[in-house]
C-alpha cells in the first residue's frame, strides 16, 4: 500500500506540470459532463501530498469508467483515462 501511494504521488507531481497540455476544464464542467452523458459518479478518490487530488468516477453497472486529477488551486479537473468494463478497469488502477 505504501509502494502505490509513493507511486500514485509522483504520478500527480508529473502530471500536475504538464496539465496545461493535457484535457483539463472546471471541474463542475466535467462532473457534470461524466453525469449525464455516462451515468458516472465518483467510487473513489485520493489525494497527494501536492494537494492534487486522483478521482475515478464509475457509471452504476461499471460499463464506463473515467480516471481524472483535480488541480484544486486551479479548479480543474484534467482527464487521463477512460475505459469500459471493470476488469479494464481494475488494470488501469493497478498501473497508477
Amino acid at each position: 500500500m505504501k509502494h502505490t501511494l509513493v507511486a500514485f504521488s509522483a504520478f500527480l507531481a508529473v502530471f500536475a506540470a504538464g496539465a496545461q497540455a493535457a484535457t483539463c476544464a472546471d471541474r463542475t464542467h466535467v462532473v457534470t459532463q461524466l453525469e449525464t452523458r455516462f451515468g458516472e459518479t465518483l467510487v473513489a478518490n485520493a489525494i497527494s501530498s501536492s494537494r492534487n487530488v486522483l478521482e475515478v468516477f464509475a457509471s452504476d453497472d461499471k460499463k464506463t469508467w473515467s480516471i481524472l486529477v483535480f488541480l484544486p488551486e486551479r479548479g480543474l479537473s484534467c482527464l487521463v483515462s477512460t475505459g469500459k468494463g471493470d476488469t479494464t478497469l481494475k488494470v488501469a488502477l493497478s498501473e497508477i
